[in-house]
């Protein structure tokens, strides 16, 4: 009888070791979903852009083609001044500049230097050349970056940022400025 009694106990504590160790594995399952899943989301910010450049190499060297301040546009070659693009002191690249830039330089990159409002901190984020043409220097910009890929804009938030701010101006005033 007590050895019934005893192989009882020991299906038991077999039966929970099993349930305990099926729940740890499911727990680190969890776990690691969530982690991934957290990186990811995007995250979304708000920032003034200060200046926008487009970079490239040539000759294994880094080159800043251009660099668009809000007031003025700086270019290394005197060529590309013929193709710059300006809309109300922002650097459009169309078609023609690209394929001008494209025939001297190589791993071209269009970046855009940015103070974010999260924590007044400036940063420097590379874009297309889609979200670089409707970024202007001096503007204010909600935008998601993509957590696997640093410091890149994934895309521009448009839609109920522009309709809180219009909201927002009728109760308190705010500094005239160009919302993307």
């Amino acid at each position: 009888m007590l050895r019934r009694e005893t192989k009882e106990k020991n299906c038991v504590r077999g039966e929970t070791t099993r349930r305990s160790s099926v729940t740890s594995t499911l727990s680190l399952l969890i776990l690691a979903i969530i982690i991934m899943l957290s990186h990811c989301s995007p995250i979304t910010e708000v920032g003034t852009i200060e200046y926008k450049l487009i970079t490239g190499t040539s000759d294994n060297e880094l080159h800043i083609i251009m660099h668009n301040t809000g007031r003025e546009i700086f270019s290394i070659d005197n060529e590309y001044k013929n193709f710059i693009s300006v809309k109300g002191g922002n650097l459009v690249v169309d078609k023609a500049l690209e394929d001008e830039i494209k025939s001297a330089y190589s791993n071209i990159t269009y970046r855009i230097s940015i103070c974010l409002s999260s924590n007044n901190e400036t940063v420097t984020l590379t874009a297309s050349k889609d979200i670089f043409n409707n970024l202007k220097v001096g503007s204010t910009a909600k935008f998601e970056i993509n957590r696997s890929k640093r410091n890149t804009i994934e895309r521009l938030v448009h839609e109920r940022y522009n309709e809180l701010y219009d909201r927002a101006r009728e109760y308190a005033p705010i500094a005239e400025t160009n919302y993307y």
